[in-house]
């Protein structure tokens, strides 16, 4: 079930990151801890105050997508007193691929380096996408996939984008190369389970 984040009491807001039709995403520090996350606030607001009747898109995500080293992971929800949902989620601080790939246009990246970094997209983008639709993990060390205990049912992206790919740059990449990791579960829906058709038309499926 959803936390409460008490957001007045733990979270200092350190700057704006992002602002869409659906919200602003802010980048915070919890005041105890250190920890930095990022804190998404839904534009339009929640049908009441009561944090356990949230919009479906945050209970789908909460309830069953359990942590995955290529998908952002959202830990907690709120709603404030305007009745404002607030989603606390894992952040990327690389941004999305869309912007990054316009970033990185202006250094001319040689094709050996571009044609790496692509396959290096592919492959963890591959490995978030295992993991909705077959509940596979692969292990780093053995390169072996298991089946995650807490797997349920296939589970569809539905608006995989650019700008739904987030990259996130620490310590343990190997080549200098990022973490790759899908986020934005809005349209998210069981495979197995009535849904209407969802997601970018300029990125649907053929």
């Amino acid at each position: 079930l959803p936390q409460r984040l008490w957001l007045a009491n733990d979270f200092l807001i350190v700057r704006l990151l992002e602002q869409g039709s659906e919200g602003k995403v802010y980048l915070v520090k919890h005041r105890e801890t250190g920890e930095v996350v990022a804190l998404k606030k839904l534009e339009a607001p929640a049908p009441c105050r009561n944090v356990f009747d949230l919009p479906e898109e945050c209970l789908f995500q909460l309830n069953n997508i359990p942590l995955h080293r290529h998908i952002v992971f959202m830990s907690q929800v709120d709603i404030d007193k305007e009745a404002r949902v607030w989603q606390c989620m894992q952040f990327c601080n690389g941004g999305d691929l869309l912007d990054f790939c316009e970033r990185t246009r202006a250094k001319r990246m040689d094709d050996t380096t571009r044609m790496i970094f692509a396959l290096h997209v592919f492959i963890q983008l591959g490995e978030a996408l295992a993991f909705l639709h077959y509940g596979l993990k692969r292990n780093p060390t053995n390169g072996r996939w298991t089946v995650h205990a807490d797997y349920k049912a296939p589970i569809l992206h539905s608006d995989v984008k650019p700008e739904n790919v987030m990259l996130h740059f620490d310590d343990t990449n190997e080549f200098g190369l990022p973490d790759i990791r899908l986020g934005d579960f809005g349209h998210a829906a069981w495979a197995d389970k009535p849904h209407h058709i969802a997601g970018s038309p300029s990125f649907y499926s053929p």
